[in-house]
């Protein structure tokens, strides 16, 4: 029975760079000085070996369904300034908060971001590949659980983390050193995502926080073909807010291009881990005239991106695209509730899952942050999001180069080529 409590269970997603992670059946903790090299003394540890995964496409429901959640994130929380998002992070820290999810809570969690028409089974699957796919071809990812030492966790809940989702785990005292819990994670996520978010709490934990719950995705890619720096100079980008002078980078190239209904598109692949061709690619998606970065959101949720990239051809394109560096936070509380995932913020909450029954936990606030940067060699990109959790309480052909100048607010995403997965995605809105 729910009862009246001020006790927090916190779940931090961050999207920074890599720890090695895998998994193994059993899961049990061991002693171990401090990871980061505080001053808080011993803590528990569980540290998981990267599991290699055979690289196949995701199933078409899979991947579809994230992608989809990436574009609807998007349209919610656009408002005319820079927005960068990673809906890769966003869903592997909510699915694995939705792995312990019953009842309501989880069939809400599932269907909010996409992921309804599929078994835990499958999301579990896809998600093993997912982490192995991350950590390969200068995409860098990894989650980690810090557990308040002592607490109730269920050993199949810490056991799912541990093998699918391939979590390192980590015990800390919330209630006596709730500061020093602070730094570590702090320390964690800064290391992570190689100082591009440099803290992901801005305040101290509550003493009674019983869980905080991290996954890291960095990305730090070369252009297969890079920009030449001389043929870099300044011209006027008309932002939302107004125009500004920026340095643009210009090219002339042959490169995969698809022109939409509302938008233009070209993909940039990055170079692999073998010096050749990745898997990874950029795409930039600019709107036509008299289209908003609002309605290529809506088509490429209708569409679907993962088709619409299918249709790109290649053809000679001369580009016109502004260097940019920008860092983007929110909480994403309203979105997920806008989304479906109301439950879960309530007092009806369910998260038996993660304790073996029943408990009063529910979650208090997400918080997502990221980073990016694009210029001539090639582009980088982090995230941090924090789900914290209360318990109680509440083709053509073209003689002349198609022109793709974008001087004006635009979208873009960092995707696998594999099968169109979407790992980052923003709008360039504004530039200084």
């Amino acid at each position: 029975m729910k009862h009246p409590a001020i006790k927090f269970l916190s779940f931090f997603l961050v999207l920074g760079m890599l720890i090695s992670i895998c998994g193994c059946s059993g899961i049990r903790l061991r002693k171990d000085p401090d990871p980061n090299g505080g001053s808080g003394g011993e803590v528990k540890s569980y540290e998981a070996v990267l599991s290699p995964k055979e690289i196949k496409p995701f199933s078409s429901s899979f991947t579809s369904g994230l992608n989809r959640y990436g574009f609807d994130v998007l349209l919610d929380l656009y408002d005319g300034k820079n927005i960068a998002v990673s809906p890769a992070s966003l869903e592997l820290a909510l699915l694995m908060t939705a792995m312990g999810a019953t009842g309501k809570t989880g069939e809400e969690m599932f269907a909010s971001l996409q992921m309804s028409g599929l078994s835990k089974e499958e999301v579990l699957e896809s998600v093993a590949q997912l982490m192995w796919r991350a950590n390969n071809n200068s995409m860098e990812a990894a989650n980690s659980l810090w557990l308040q030492d002592g607490y109730g966790f269920a050993q199949k809940y810490l056991d799912i983390c541990g093998e699918d989702f391939m979590a390192d785990l980590y015990t800390v005292d919330y209630e006596n050193a709730a500061a020093d819990a602070t730094e570590r994670i702090n320390e964690w996520a800064e290391d992570k995502t190689h100082g591009k978010i440099e803290k992901i709490l801005d305040e101290d934990l509550d003493d009674s926080t019983r869980l905080v719950l991290v996954n890291a995705l960095y990305f730090l890619g070369d252009w297969a073909t890079p920009f030449e720096a001389n043929s870099t100079w300044d011209d006027t980008f008309h932002g939302a807010s107004g125009d500004s002078e920026v340095p643009f980078m210009h090219s002339e190239w042959d490169v995969s291009y698809y022109d939409g209904k509302t938008f233009q598109l070209i993909i940039l692949p990055f170079l692999g881990d073998d010096g050749q061709v990745g898997p990874f690619a950029m795409s930039f998606i600019l709107p036509k005239e008299g289209c908003s970065p609002e309605d290529v959101a809506e088509e490429m949720t209708e569409e679907g991106f993962e088709t619409l990239i299918k249709e790109a051809r290649s053809v000679k394109v001369q580009i016109s695209l502004p260097k940019f560096e920008f860092e983007y936070g929110t909480s994403m509380v309203d979105t997920m509730k806008a989304l479906g995932m109301k439950e879960a913020f309530s007092g009806s909450a369910q998260f038996d899952e993660m304790t073996g029954g029943e408990n009063d936990l529910f979650v208090s606030n997400i918080i997502h942050k990221t980073y990016i940067r694009v210029d001539e060699e090639g582009a980088e990109a982090a995230a941090v999001t924090a789900v914290i959790m209360t318990e109680s309480a509440m083709p053509f052909d073209e003689p002349d180069p198609i022109v793709f100048n974008a001087d004006h607010p635009f979208l873009f995403t960092i995707y696998d080529t594999t099968d169109g997965t979407v790992l980052f995605t923003g709008v360039t809105a504004n530039l200084e």
